[in-house]
């Protein structure tokens, strides 16, 4: 039974305007169309009924019916006007309709009631892989989430005031499903598939066309092991559309690698590689989700199920492993392609630097020539400033004989002597506070890292600013470090 009011469940389905789905796009989201499929006593051989509008004839159809399969659209709230009829006509439990308010993407549920009327219940979400293969390799063409876009009115380049990158390998649609299951006590069954997928409803059709339908009366779970059958198909051919698209970028990669990796950011797309491995944990996701609901199925019908149930129902979850296994390979793939795609820009940014290095050895050796040049001219320069400045005078001295030559005197000008006075002192002092203050230095400064980040933190309350800005250049300088010695 369930402890939550009709109405309530009702009006917090119709009343959720925030669905966080609601910028995601679906395969056929909104459809307005309700198809029934019947056997009654009327209709033996089955018949088709569409465009349901009024949604009493669900329950009070032609006379009795033995088994009953609707496809209706996708159980959130902008088709509550479809939903809501057909939840409140079939007395849907309200732990199912709680999910749907919830957005639950993965569940199995079952409710059984006083008067023999029996509920199950699950969800599924898995991710939709649309591929262009008209190209050189195939690739996945859904780049833009259109749905949103066009839901809100606007261009595709620009939403919600910000223009919208086209990424690689990026897809923004979803395959979401629900199913009830309800059984009556004179055995009639009913199942509704909300948004069923489209190998879903091709497998069920299958199954109508076929007429086997005695094991459904037998055991209503059985119509659970084809919808299974069906979400199998679905996640089975994402998963191989996802190889196919990862197998090309695969091969590049490793030829790239192979070539010594020339302009290795021209030809390795990383976003591309991001989105991949996205969609493979999505798609591991669904494949687990399946498992359980698939365990939940079989632990639910143990006691009452025939022996050829529980052998389809473990059947499919080896299929369902299967599949989990091959996303596992390659998720494992892409990872190490990944690594692979690491260690080759490591290697780039470690010959890059090895080059500026030998780059700067020259620009050492450069400066080296100039510097033993000056040095050379260094004294001859010393003098000539000296005897070209005012420290020095002289004077021609004007002998009394005719015939004698003049004589230039040299002397010292006063300021010589104040010169040194002022010149000896200054040079003392500033080569003691150069040496005092290299000496402090070498003593006061970390000589590890835990040491540093220690007197940052104990700084940290003096001068925030100023800290946080120095604890940013340390863990940049700290991660370079760590690259350079792992190259």
């Amino acid at each position: 039974m369930s402890w939550t009011p009709v109405k309530e469940s009702y009006d917090e389905f119709q009343g959720q305007q925030s669905d966080p789905w609601e910028n995601l796009q679906f395969l056929k989201p909104f459809g307005q169309s309700v198809e029934i499929w019947e056997k009654s006593n009327k209709s033996p051989s089955g018949v088709w009924r569409g465009n349901i509008t009024d949604f009493t004839k669900i329950t009070h159809g032609l006379g009795s019916y033995q088994i009953r399969i609707i496809f209706a659209p996708l159980d959130i709230w902008r088709n509550a006007p479809i939903c809501i009829p057909i939840f409140s006509a079939l007395d849907i439990p309200h732990k199912f309709i709680s999910e749907c308010s919830q957005n639950v993407c993965h569940s199995f549920g079952s409710e059984r009631r006083g008067s023999g009327v029996n509920f199950s219940w699950f969800h599924f979400l898995c991710k939709n892989l649309s591929i262009d293969r008209s190209g050189n390799y195939p690739e996945i063409r859904n780049k833009v989430p259109i749905s949103s876009l066009f839901t809100r009115g606007e261009a595709v380049g620009n939403f919600d005031g910000q223009m919208v990158v086209e990424l690689p390998q990026a897809d923004y649609s979803w395959l979401r499903s629900g199913f009830v299951l309800r059984t009556e006590p004179d055995g009639a069954v009913t199942l509704v598939c909300f948004g069923a997928t489209p190998y879903v409803k091709r497998r069920l059709e299958m199954w109508i066309t076929s007429k086997s339908w005695a094991a459904v009366t037998e055991e209503p779970y059985a119509l659970f092991d084809l919808v299974m059958d069906g979400l199998f198909s679905e996640v089975d051919a994402t998963s191989w559309k996802m190889a196919d698209v990862f197998r090309p970028i695969e091969t590049s990669i490793l030829q790239v690698a192979k070539a010594g990796f020339p302009a290795l950011e021209k030809h390795v797309d990383f976003i591309g590689l991001h989105n991949c491995l996205k969609h493979i944990i999505y798609l591991n996701e669904a494949v687990a989700s399946c498992l359980l609901v698939v365990d939940a199925i079989k632990a639910t019908t143990t006691s009452t199920a025939s022996i050829q149930l529980p052998d389809s129902l473990s059947h499919r979850r080896s299929l369902f492993t299967s599949t989990s296994l091959r996303l596992s390979s390659i998720q494992q793939r892409v990872e190490n392609t990944i690594a692979l795609c690491f260690n080759l820009v490591s290697q780039q940014d470690s010959m890059m630097m090895r080059h500026e290095s030998m780059v700067m050895r020259q620009d050492a050796s450069a400066m080296k020539i100039l510097a033993s040049i000056t040095v050379i001219f260094l004294p001859t320069m010393a003098v000539a400033s000296i005897l070209g400045s005012q420290l020095f005078l002289s004077a021609v001295v004007v002998a009394e004989d005719k015939d004698a030559q003049e004589i230039v005197e040299v002397k010292t000008s006063p300021l010589f002597n104040i010169l040194w006075m002022f010149a000896i002192p200054m040079t003392l002092v500033v080569m003691v506070m150069a040496i005092g203050w290299s000496w402090y230095s070498h003593v006061t400064f970390p000589k590890t890292s835990d040491e540093m980040r220690r007197r940052l933190e104990e700084n940290q309350r003096v001068h925030p600013t100023w800290v946080m800005m120095l604890n940013d250049r340390f863990e940049k300088a700290k991660g370079g470090f760590k690259r350079r010695h792992a190259v």
